[in-house]
This record gives structure tokens, sequence and C-alpha cells, in this order.
């Protein structure tokens, strides 16, 4: 049926033939105006709905829903036996209440999580992706469930058995012929989601600012008036003279309390680290010795290479006496760099430092004034993260090296996205590929999706390396949020577009590099055609959903330390999670990409709104006792990564109307349902940009700002400096 239609079009615009043989369904069309051909099989696109996929999903669903179960009821057993690891904050108190100790206590406890307990017991970030998971909920109630319950019957009912074989597409607008009353429908509902899904969104964005206001009213004392100062000139660069600028800006006395400007320690802090890593090498040496009894002949070893031979010696003086070498030459380094400091010599400081305040008030107004200093680089200010979470490798780092880092990092990433879609295409290809007999339509139906879904659970991991390379962060939770950024963007491409492009990637490159309006007709022809493939991917997260709760390289670190320290000590060294794929910047680009599917799909085949219901209603269980009962509390930035969702679930809407614009004009031609959704895209670019011209989140109003003296009341206290650790005394 789609080759029919392909050749028809093809034969009206351009004149194409059709050539093919009794045995292989390979059409070759040829563009004549372009003069160019491109080989390809429509059914051989990443995820295309052939026959048999109802059973397909059927073994899909059957197969993560019993693996779900298992792993669910695998983590109340551990949890039981290994408490500090599945429980940890039970056990230390650090819980709005503790759940009960039936099998369901713990879904009980995550289901009647308040948002106000949760922003006390985990942050405010943590607290905000609970929120989106309730956003996404709320719109597939809202919106996505009457289209489900009207148009899908529809589809069934009044479609003309188009879908054929496959018996899900009975349900979807494949069902439908081209050109039939329907596609009014459908056009109608489009501008119906735009309307409405933003409505909670802004209802959202509300409640969101009043806590957003009160994290930044109650954020701690030394973080509330203090400042990051970047791109320091030369002449600014010490603590005094930084102190003094701030100081004459402001015109007063005693409003600066302390300004700190990086010293250069790049002498120092490999010495530093290399010391670190002596010391706690030693601690685990000595310890394993300990449970050796202190024998003799069990004393731990260490294998060192020698004149090109690998020999082994014993661990614990080979570390006393590398940690006894280190030391001096540590100091020496140290009292070298407060020689160069106290002495103001050039090269003694890097352009990035923090100042402190004596109120809030003058950090605000720091921070909003846009033109500091007039020389060969514009100083930047920005609200200071915590003393713990920054990074002073990155922050006494010579800034003409991050930038000619930076074009590299550009250019990695290009590759690395390259890399990675041919290999997601040839994965994703693998049920077409390989066939397994009788087995084939649950094969179909796994492997596409569950090869999809592993390579994007590796997209982190090298995404992260990049960054922290590349795009050195001042914070670990900056570089989570990049990795939000990016991870999002490639996610859209990977798993939304690749499909597009089928097998022959080098063919459809040269096409759109020709003709690049090409693009939405292949959108308009690909996408319905792979909603199934959608639909097991969503049900794939299932199986990684449940998998979070067993925490699985936490409780690995966990028994593997435990042979060697306290219970105590191993629970501190196993934490935290992988902070690539488990971060919050990695969930938080997952769970955008859920919703998107959802809006992006849901209109094309109904069913999908289902499964995305059911995937985001499992991650809120999920996550919401992991946050506040299992992980440990990270550094906040006060609901960033949520503004971030609330941006891709912005975006998904543009693109949800270029989709539907595109398929109702390949459906219709230049008639009714095509022209009536083609406003749509531009309404809905324009709504976008509305929506965050009006959200201004960052910093409170100044007026509220003036009496955070009287009104603040810290919930949450941090500790720590904001001085180079290396250079503090030991």
């Amino acid at each position: 049926r789609l080759r029919d239609r392909l050749v028809a079009a093809a034969a009206a615009s351009f004149g194409a033939t059709l050539h093919h043989n009794a045995t292989t369904i390979s059409p070759s069309w040829s563009d004549d105006m372009l003069g160019m051909t491109w080989h390809h099989s429509v059914y051989d696109r990443v995820g295309l709905d052939r026959h048999g996929d109802l059973a397909a999903f059927l073994s899909v669903a059957c197969t993560h829903l019993v693996s779900s179960s298992c792993m669910l009821l695998a983590f109340v057993v551990l949890k039981r036996r290994y408490p500090l690891v599945f429980a940890h904050n039970i056990v230390t108190g650090k819980v709005p209440f503790v759940p009960e100790e039936a099998v369901t206590g713990w879904v009980r406890a995550s289901m009647s999580l308040s948002l106000d307990q949760v922003i006390e017991h985990a942050g405010l970030d943590a607290a905000m992706t609970l929120e989106f998971m309730h956003l996404g909920i709320r719109i597939m109630c809202i919106i996505g469930l009457p289209i489900c319950v009207i148009l899908a019957p529809a589809n069934l009912l009044f479609g003309d058995g188009k879908a054929r074989e496959d018996h899900i597409g009975y349900l979807s607008i494949r069902n439908l012929a081209p050109g039939g009353l329907l596609d009014w429908a459908h056009a109608i509902v489009v501008w119906l989601m735009l309307v409405f899904v933003p409505k909670p969104m802004t209802e959202a964005r509300a409640r969101f600012l009043e806590h957003r206001y009160t994290w930044l009213q109650q954020m701690p004392q030394i973080r509330a008036n203090t400042v990051m100062v970047s791109n320091i000139p030369a002449e600014l660069q010490s603590d005094k003279k930084l102190g003094d600028f701030f100081q004459k800006i402001l015109a007063g006395s005693e409003i600066v309390k302390t300004a700190y400007v990086s010293r250069n320690c790049d002498k120092l802090t490999p010495l530093w680290e290399k010391l670190n890593e002596a010391r706690a090498a030693l601690y685990a040496a000595e310890a394993t010795w300990q449970v050796n009894q202190k024998a003799v002949l069990d004393r731990p070893t260490v294998g060192l290479e020698c004149c090109g031979f690998r020999k082994k010696v014993d661990s614990i003086e080979h570390y006393s006496a590398l940690v006894a070498e280190l030391e001096p030459k540590v100091r020496a380094e140290r009292d070298a760099v407060l020689q160069n400091v106290a002495e103001d010599r050039p090269g003694a400081y890097w352009g990035t430092g923090f100042v402190t305040f004596a109120r809030p008030l003058h950090r605000e107004i720091v921070v909003r004034m846009h033109t500091l200093y007039k020389g060969k680089g514009q100083v930047a200010t920005s609200t200071a993260p915590e003393p713990k979470d920054v990074l002073w490798c990155n922050v006494a780092t010579d800034p003409l090296r991050l930038e000619a880092f930076s074009l590299t990092g550009y250019c990695l990433m290009g590759a690395l996205l390259l890399a990675f879609t041919p290999m997601v295409i040839g994965i994703t290809n693998i049920a077409v590929a390989i066939s397994v007999g009788p087995l084939q339509p649950f094969w179909q139906g796994v492997a596409p999706s569950l090869g999809l879904t592993i390579m994007i659970g590796f997209l982190p991991t090298f995404l992260m390396v990049i960054i922290t390379t590349f795009f050195p962060q001042k914070a670990s939770t900056s570089a989570q949020l990049e990795l939000q950024y990016w991870y999002f963007w490639f996610q859209v491409f990977l798993v939304l577009v690749a499909t597009c492009i089928g097998q022959d990637m080098i063919g459809f490159v040269r096409t759109l590099a020709k003709s690049p309006l090409l693009i939405f007709e292949e959108v308009a022809i690909t996408l319905p055609e792979a909603t199934n493939f959608y639909l097991n991917l969503l049900i794939c997260e299932w199986s990684d959903d449940a998998a979070q709760m067993l925490r699985g390289a936490p409780f690995i670190k966990y028994l593997l330390f435990r042979q060697i320290y306290d219970r105590e000590k191993a629970k501190e060294l196993c934490e935290p999670e992988d902070q690539d794929y488990n971060g919050i910047g990695a969930r938080s680009a997952r769970q955008t990409i859920t919703v998107a599917i959802g809006i992006l799909f849901g209109t094309l085949s109904p069913p999908i709104w289902l499964i995305c219901l059911a995937s985001l209603c499992l991650k809120r269980l999920v996550f919401g006792y992991l946050l506040v009962f299992a992980e440990q509390r990270k550094p906040d930035l006060g609901g960033a990564f949520w503004v971030r969702q609330l941006h891709g679930v912005n975006i998904a809407l543009v693109m949800f109307s270029v989709l539907m614009s595109a398929v109702l004009f390949q459906r219709s031609g230049f008639k009714g349902p095509g022209l009536l959704t083609l406003p749509a895209v531009f309404y809905a670019y324009r709504s976008m940009k509305s929506f965050e011209r009006g959200f201004i989140w960052e910093s409170l109003p100044i007026c509220n700002v003036a009496d955070m003296e009287e009104s603040r009341h810290q919930k949450v206290v941090i500790h720590g400096q904001y001085m180079q650790p290396e250079l503090l005394p030991e």
C-alpha cells in the first residue's frame, strides 16, 4: 500500500518509474528534476509497522510487565536485607515519615508524598522532577484520554481497513482513507492540543514560582550573599582589588565581607590529588589487612611496573612511602602559591572568583547589572553554587584554554552524532536482518526498541566525557544541566528523526542536500507507519525504570566495599549512583522524551496515550521513593532542570504541529485539513516564545529581596567556604 502511494505520487510529480521483482519489495524511485536516485526499501525503515505487530506488542508488553514486576519484588526483598543501600534515609531518620513494613508499604509512601515534603528532604530540583511527572500525567488524562476515547473507536469503525494485517493500526490514522472526513477531525485535534496543553503548563509554572521564591528566600546565608565572578581582568585579579571594585560600585562601606580570586595552582593541584589518592589507597590497604586479622602472610600487595616487568610489593609500605614523599612536595608548592599571592606576582591568579556581601540585596543588585567593567572582556556575575559543589579544577583554569576546548567540544558532539546514528539505525533494524523462526513476533517487537534503549543508555556517558573535558563547568550541577540539554537533543534526533532515515543514511543525506523540503514528505510518510515502534519503546521503559529500584552500581559497590570496611564506610564509598545515566540531567531528559512521544504520536495512534500514561505513573512511583527514601540529597539549582523540561514540552508541541501539518497535507493535498493545520505551526512557535518571555524565575523581585533578612528561615544549612581545598591548611 505504501509502495503504491509512493509510486503514484512520484509519477504525478516527477514522472518516476517503479522497478521491482516478484521476490523482493525494493522500489527505486527517481527524481528527474534533481538528477539523482535514492534506492531503498520502504519496509526497511527503522521500526515501520508490519504484519504481526499485534503479537509482537503483546509479547513485549508481557515480557516487560513480568520483568519489571520481578525487579520490584526483588527490591522489596533487598530493602529488608540491605536497608543502608535501599532505605538509607529511613535508617538515618531523614524522611518525612517512616513507610510501612508491608510489601506495598513503599508504594503507599511514594504516592503519599507532598511537594513540600519532597522539597524539604530532597530539594527543589528533586521535587520538580516529580512535579513534571504530575504535569505529564495530567496532560495524558485531560488531553490524551479524551482523544483516545474518541479517535480510536472512530478510526476503527469508520476506517476502510487500510491497516490490513497490522491489527494495532486499526485504531490509528493509517486505517483511514486519505482525504476523508476524519482528517478534519484530526486537524481540529491539532488545534485543541495547542490550546489546552499549555494550560496545565501555565498553572504548573505559577505553582513553581511560589516554591522557587520560597527556595530563594530560604537559601543558606553563605550562598544567598555570594556571587561568582567570571572574566575578571588582570587589573582586578587580587582579593583586595576585586573587593574594592564592588565596594566602589555599590558606593557604601562594609558592603563586601570577603572576596576570593582563584589562585594559579597548576603545579599544586596534581600533587594534591595524587596525595589524596595515595592516602585513600593506604586506608584501603590497612582496612584489608585488618579484615585479614593482621596476618603477616596476608598483607595486601600492589603490582608495580619496573624495568618492563611487573612485580608485587607490599601495599601498606608502598603507599606509606608515597604519602611521606608527596606531603613535603605539597607543602612546598602550597607555600609557593601563597608566596606568589602575597607578593602579587603576575600569573598568581586566574579570572574567576567569589565575592560575599553583607546582605542578599547587594548580591541581587550585582547579579542584575549587565555592564560592570569596560575592557577586553565583560565581567560576568551569577549566583554562586554551593561550596561543596564547586569544581575548582575548572574554576582555577586559564580562560583562553577553555575557549579553545569548547570549539573542539562542538566538533566532537557532531562526530558523536554521526557515529551513533548508523549504529542506532543498524541495531533497530536487527529484527529485519535476523529471523528467529516461530519466535519472530516476539523478536520483532523486542529487538528494535530494546536495542535503541541500550544504545541511548550508553549515550550519557559519552556526552558527559565531552562536557567535562571540553565544556568545563564550574559546578557539578551545572554539568548535569548541560548534560540534560545535549541528551535531550540527541534523543530528539536519534529517537524521533532516525525513523525517517532508514538503512540508507548516505542516500538520505544526499537527497536532503539537494532538496531539503523532502524531509517533510519523508516525515509525513514514515512516522505514521512507525507508531507501533514507539509503543514498544515506551513499554521498554518499564523494565528500565523498575531496574532503578535495584540501585545496581551502588549495591554492587556496597557488597565489594563491605568485604573491607564496616557498613557505614562501605555505604559512604558506594554513593552516589552513576551520575551519567542516573543523574538528574539524564533522568530529566528521558522524562521529557517520554512526554514528547505521547504528544507527537498520540494523535496518529491513540493507544500511545495509554502506554505513555502508564510509563509516567511508574516513573512517579519509582522516583518518588528513590529521591526521598533511598538516595543522597544532591546540590540544588532550585528548579532549573524543570524549566528545561517545560521548554522540551514546548518544542514537542511545535514538532507536533509540523508533523500533523505534513501528514494531513500528504493525505489530502492543498485542501481543507492541511490548510487548517498550517497556521498551527506558527501559533505553536509564537505560543512557545510567549510562554518563555513571561517566565521570569531566576531571581526574586527586588522588593522581596529587601525583606529577606527579616523573613529568612533556613531549612537547609550548608557548610564550607569558597576557597580552593588544596590551599586549606591540613
